[in-house]
């Protein structure tokens, strides 16, 4: 079954990287349009594949690589296969960017198919493209004053993870205390505890209402049934705030709390 596509990418490749050898990576999008070994880098119908030099004096070379219009799901293993092909001769991660313009799937209308030089510039890729579309997908829904503290908070360096893990680990829970707070001055949510008392022992758990819950809304979280007939409490409070949550509070960090010298105790 066909569907009428487009595919693209940009990647930075390898300083020392030949156009024979671009050629005979891209070849498997090459060959699934007909081209020949010979005219792979030009245009052919609706396929373009660009390989660029940048200006002399920066080192650089850029695949640009653009198909469109009808294809089968063949043409996806097509694209696999170059994207093996290109992971050794590129210099960072990149991804294809598959669209599916005959879906009624939405969500899966876009695909990604990442490709690099290692695993690890893969998920740096991966993450970072999440953390773009989790951005765009704020920026529909909050308003300029909301969006602008976001990428204030986002956009604070964090240092090396190596040299100082605990530091830059507590500067992320601190960013996350501040989108938490950020959050509720949109919402109005506040954490609150329920405690399920019941003959085994107690069983506490963590509700976001914007008022103090009712024992309805109490027990519609509870992980098991609530029975008062058999003597079940349920207590509701503010025992948790946003700084306790996120562990920020050093009051509430055990490693924190276990480096400080224990109280000397009188003997009775």
């Amino acid at each position: 079954m066909s569907f009428d596509h487009s595919l693209t990418t940009t990647v930075r490749l390898k300083a020392d990287t030949t156009e024979d050898q671009v050629a005979e990576a891209v070849w498997p999008l090459a060959e699934y349009f007909g081209l020949k070994r010979d005219g792979v880098l030009g245009n052919h119908n609706h396929s373009r594949i660009i390989f660029e030099i940048e200006p002399a004096g920066e080192g650089r070379k850029n695949l640009y690589i653009y198909t469109c219009g009808d294809v089968t799901g063949r043409y996806r293993d097509s694209i696999g296969k170059t994207a093996q092909n290109l992971a050794p001769l590129v210099d960072e991660a990149a991804s294809f960017i598959l669209k599916n313009f005959d879906t009624a799937d939405l969500e899966n209308a876009i695909e990604r198919i990442r490709f690099g030089p290692s695993e690890e510039l893969i998920e740096t890729l991966a993450r970072t493209e999440a953390g773009m579309a989790a951005m765009k997908s704020l920026e529909n829904c909050l308003g300029e004053t909301e969006m602008k503290a976001v990428k204030a908070i986002l956009a604070r360096p964090i240092g090396d993870p190596v040299s100082d893990p605990i530091g830059n680990a507590l500067a992320l829970r601190r960013s996350a205390a501040e989108l938490l707070t950020l959050a509720q001055s949109i919402d109005g949510l506040v954490p609150y505890s329920v405690t399920h008392r019941h003959e085994y022992g107690a069983s506490t758990y963590l509700a976001w209402a914007k008022e103090v819950p009712n024992e309805d809304e109490a027990v519609a979280i509870l992980h098991c049934e609530y029975e008062p007939d058999k003597g079940e409490e349920l207590a509701i409070g503010t025992d948790f705030s946003i700084d306790e949550l996120t562990g920020v509070s050093a009051q509430f960090r055990l490693p924190d709390r276990a480096q400080k010298k224990s109280p000397i105790r009188s003997k009775s």
